[in-house]
């Protein structure tokens, strides 16, 4: 086994007992019920994605490369995506309010462990894991990015677990699928993690402000014309663009390794 095998597979051993005792101990960092729980979410997000980057570095995954040519073609449709799931309207004509602005570095700091997370575990690992062995055609690679995005939607359904209602959490697993597929896309293209991480946070730093550190009205008609017009036309764009990732796009995230 080589020096790194044996390193990585160390860490996500450290990584896992971490997360158990945290899990077991359940510290409490503030009297402050919203404070303690961005904070307890962002402490074990930081300890999942921990493990998952360790676990991309056993598995010999090449997930921080060279920027690709061409890469901010899937990355700017993106960040209009990201942009407009803020509640713009609402903040300039005062219908949404930030009730807790002492706790934006702290929300801030959380939707940066989701992204982190999330883009790692999924795009970052199980993705790869996916497409390895199915990278001979473009529709093969077209497949598996359904197919992962699908599964990161579905995942959403834990929510129902914690109480949440059937209708929001049917509503977040369409949300998730849909950041799921752009972010497998941008990944794909630019063939590297950190634009996936960057969108996803920045995505649901603007989704999540509503109900976590502010209140009021999210959608209202302007807001609802301009993200079915913009959802639709960056869907479209984005999978143009997967329809034209190649087999030996992919090569980049395997290391030493053939189709």
């Amino acid at each position: 086994m080589k020096m790194r095998d044996r390193v990585s597979r160390l860490l996500v051993f450290m990584g896992i007992a971490a997360f158990a005792l945290l899990y077991l101990l359940r510290p409490v960092y503030s009297q402050d019920v919203l404070k303690n729980q961005l904070i307890s979410d962002s402490v074990q997000r930081g300890i999942g994605s921990f493990i998952f980057l360790a676990a991309t570095a056993f598995l010999g995954y090449r997930i921080w490369g060279s920027f690709a040519k061409g890469w901010w073609l899937a990355f700017l449709p993106a960040c209009l995506i990201a942009v407009n799931n803020f509640p713009i309207v609402g903040l300039l004509t005062n219908a949404v309010t930030v009730t807790r602005w002492d706790l934006m570095w702290i929300y801030g700091l959380d939707c940066l462990m989701i992204g982190l997370f999330e883009e790692v575990a999924f795009r970052g690992t199980i993705f790869p894991v996916l497409l390895e062995k199915r990278r001979n055609s473009t529709k093969q690679i077209f497949g598996v990015a359904l197919i992962s995005s699908v599964l990161f939607g579905l995942l959403h359904l834990v929510n129902l677990l914690d109480g949440a209602g059937v209708g929001a959490t049917l509503l977040q697993v369409g949300y998730s699928f849909l950041i799921g597929g752009m972010c497998t896309i941008v990944f794909l293209r630019v063939g590297n993690i950190l634009p996936c991480v960057f969108l996803h946070t920045l995505f649901d730093f603007g989704g999540r402000m509503v109900g976590t550190i502010a209140d009021g009205v999210i959608w209202d008609p302007l807001t609802v014309v301009v993200t079915a017009v913009l959802g639709v036309a960056v869907t479209v764009w984005m999978l143009m663009l997967l329809w034209r990732v190649k087999p030996q796009d992919t090569d980049r995230f395997f290391v030493n390794q053939s189709r």
